[in-house]
């Protein structure tokens, strides 16, 4: 066959013969090149709610052309799909394949991004409205926090976080509770006093 098609790497002798008997020779040498690319992803951060997104950060191993495609089948990709290195904001398993441009062999490698299970989800609270028009003698009282790990910290109206759960003295409007753990979570929830129309 004049152009034959191998499948194997190796050395591949072509034979001639003209009409009259002689004959020529000539070599070509095929190179097998099948290598896929080694993959490894940095251990990534937890989400929680002090930090709401991570980063993932893959490599290869040597020189060359490569492309980047992170999946997830249950988190959440916000930017850097077809990167190296992708932002998530849930956590779960991400698949990060990696295609090498030169030959086309393709690897995979799989992270799992971790959630903090302890993480205040839900504060129940009482309030007391102001009693007149221009009054401030609102009061609020945290009653209970779901999740999170003891100690809690609380705030009203982005003051200092303090261990104090009960709050007198305020005018009517919008204000602010937070509870949180300390460096783990932060959890707001606003609340709209009422002021009475009339005073009694």
């Amino acid at each position: 066959l004049p152009n034959p098609v191998v499948s194997a790497g190796g050395v591949y002798t072509l034979t001639g013969t003209s009409p009259n008997g002689c004959t020529g020779t000539a070599t070509a040498t095929v190179v097998l090149d099948t290598q896929t690319p080694v993959v490894s992803i940095a251990a990534p951060g937890t989400v929680d709610c002090t930090t709401p997104q991570v980063t993932l950060t893959g490599s290869v191993q040597g020189a060359g052309a490569f492309g980047f495609q992170w999946s997830t089948t249950s988190g959440q990709i916000v930017s850097g799909a077809n990167a190296s290195q992708a932002v998530v904001n849930a956590g779960g398993p991400y698949l990060l394949t990696v295609a090498n441009l030169q030959n086309g062999c393709t690897a995979a490698q799989t992270t799992v991004v971790p959630v903090n299970p302890n993480t205040p989800t839900q504060m129940l609270f009482k309030t007391v409205d102001v009693t007149c028009f221009g009054a401030h003698d609102g009061r609020i009282e945290i009653a209970s926090v779901t999740g999170g790990t003891l100690p809690l910290l609380y705030s009203l109206d982005g003051a200092a976080f303090t261990v104090a759960t009960s709050y007198q003295g305020l005018a009517p409007g919008q204000h602010q509770c937070g509870s949180r753990m300390q460096r783990v979570a932060n959890w707001r929830l606003r609340y709209l006093f009422r002021s009475r129309d009339l005073c009694r």
